[in-house]
C-alpha cells in the first residue's frame, strides 16, 4: 500500500507546488500593474501638487514683494517679484506638463499673475507720487488688491482640482492592491 500511495503523494505535491507557483505568479502581476499605476497617474499627480506648492509659494511672493517696494520705495522688491513671477510662470508649467488636462486652469494663473505684477509696477510708480495715487491701484475696484484675491481664488480652484486627481489616482491604486492581496 505504500508503494502505491507514493506517486499520488508526489503527484499531489506537484500539484500544490504548481498552484503556489501559480498564485505567486498572478499576486506578482497584479501587484506589478499597481506598480505601473504608481509610477503613472499616482507619481503625475503627485509630482503635479508638489509643483503647484512651489508655483503657490512664488505667486505670493509677488504680491508680498511688490507690496513691500511700494511701501518702501525701494527697487530690490521689483526685482524679486519679478524672480519669483518667473518661478512662478516655470512651476505652473511643471504642473501643467504633468497634468495637460488642467493648461487652461495653469495659463490663466500664469496670466493673471503676470497681469498682477504689471499692475503691482504702476502701484508701486504711483506709491512714489503720494499715498493717495497708490492707494488708487491698490484699493480700486480691480486693482491690486482684486486681483490678488482672484488669484488667490483660482490657485485654490487648482488645488481643489489637483487634490481631486491625486485622490482618486491613490483609489485606483489602493484597489489595485486590494485586488493583488486578494488574488
Amino acid at each position: 500500500m505504500n508503494l502505491r500511495l507514493r506517486p499520488l503523494l508526489f503527484a499531489y505535491s506537484a500539484f500544490v507546488v504548481l498552484l503556489v507557483l501559480a498564485l505567486a505568479l498572478t499576486a506578482s502581476f497584479t501587484i506589478g500593474r499597481a506598480n505601473d499605476e504608481l509610477d503613472g497617474e499616482l507619481s503625475a499627480t503627485i509630482a503635479a501638487h508638489d509643483a503647484f506648492a512651489e508655483a503657490k509659494y512664488h505667486i505670493t511672493e509677488i504680491q508680498q514683494y511688490l507690496t513691500d517696494s511700494a511701501a518702501t520705495g525701494e527697487d530690490d522688491g521689483i526685482k524679486d517679484a519679478a524672480l519669483s513671477l518667473a518661478q512662478a510662470r516655470s512651476w505652473l508649467g511643471k504642473v501643467k506638463l504633468r497634468q495637460p488636462d488642467l493648461a487652461g486652469t495653469t495659463d490663466a494663473i500664469a496670466s493673471n499673475a503676470q497681469r498682477q505684477y504689471e499692475t503691482g509696477l504702476k502701484m508701486v510708480a504711483a506709491y512714489r507720487q503720494g499715498r493717495a495715487e497708490g492707494n488708487a491701484i491698490m484699493k480700486a475696484s480691480g486693482g491690486f488688491d482684486d486681483q490678488s484675491d482672484a488669484l488667490k481664488t483660482q490657485v485654490d480652484q487648482l488645488y481643489v482640482k489637483l487634490d481631486a486627481k491625486r485622490q482618486t489616482a491613490q483609489g485606483a491604486l489602493d484597489n489595485s492592491l486590494e485586488r493583488a492581496l486578494h488574488a
